[in-house]
């Protein structure tokens, strides 16, 4: 579960949760924040939790969050931005599948 946790200036930062549906208690899984936090995708299994989050100057990038350890490890780097909406897991937790987004521009001039 990601939460609105609070707004600096403009930017909200996002945080991730887990809720034990006996219990109703929530607990925070790492102190890390995020300006946005995409489809997160449950390990089969139960290893952790693989994201697309993104960070201030870094882009959407894909993140994995070990459970419960909760150690955060950055699986993604470069130019590439992340899609928010597309991913999965095989059913041993060795691949992930993400939507990578893309645009382009075009410079024309004339005399």
């Amino acid at each position: 579960m990601a939460d609105a946790e609070r707004s600096t200036g403009s930017e909200q930062q996002f945080s991730l949760f887990t809720l034990d549906t006996t219990t109703s208690q929530i607990k925070q899984l790492t102190n890390e924040k995020w300006t946005e936090i995409g489809k997160t995708v449950w390990m089969p299994d139960g290893s952790g939790l693989a994201f697309p989050g993104t960070r201030p100057k870094t882009g959407c990038q894909i993140y994995f969050l070990s459970f419960p350890e909760s150690e955060l490890r950055l699986l993604t780097t470069g130019l590439s931005t992340f899609g928010n909406y597309g991913m999965g897991a095989t059913a041993d937790s060795s691949t992930l599948v993400v939507d990578i987004w893309e645009s382009s521009a075009q410079i024309w001039s004339s005399d």
